[in-house]
């Protein structure tokens, strides 16, 4: 379950803004999100993954990589910025571009995937 908490959330919340999603179940643990606004052609694809990485050698780590930290301006943390943040911006795009009524011709499809 753990790898569907991402795409799960993502559902509820683009949901919460009048926005369709489903999710591609693989296995009992790993699933795509697909999102879609507006209609027809031409159709605008933004995607990204949402699977994790190891963080590597620990000792090579200047700060706790599991805990946020804020050091001069600068977050460093295992995925302070990775996919996940870049999923996220592209969440809130697709909520804005909705809730604004942007799409005037085409549509928009959001594929998160959980990688391999």
């Amino acid at each position: 379950m753990e790898n569907t908490i991402l795409p799960c959330f993502s559902t509820f919340y683009i949901a919460e803004h009048g926005i369709s999603s489903r999710l591609l179940e693989y296995s009992t643990t790993r699933a795509d999100l697909f999102a879609e606004i507006g209609t027809g052609h031409p159709i605008l694809a933004i995607c990204g993954h949402m699977d994790v990485v190891s963080p590597g050698e620990l000792d090579q780590w200047h700060t706790d990589p599991f805990k946020l930290t804020n050091k001069d301006g600068k977050l460093y943390g295992h995925g302070a910025t990775d996919m996940k943040s870049g999923l996220a911006a592209l969440v809130i795009a697709m909520i804005n571009i909705h809730e604004h009524d942007l799409i005037k011709h085409g549509s928009i499809r959001l594929l998160a995937t959980f990688g391999w």
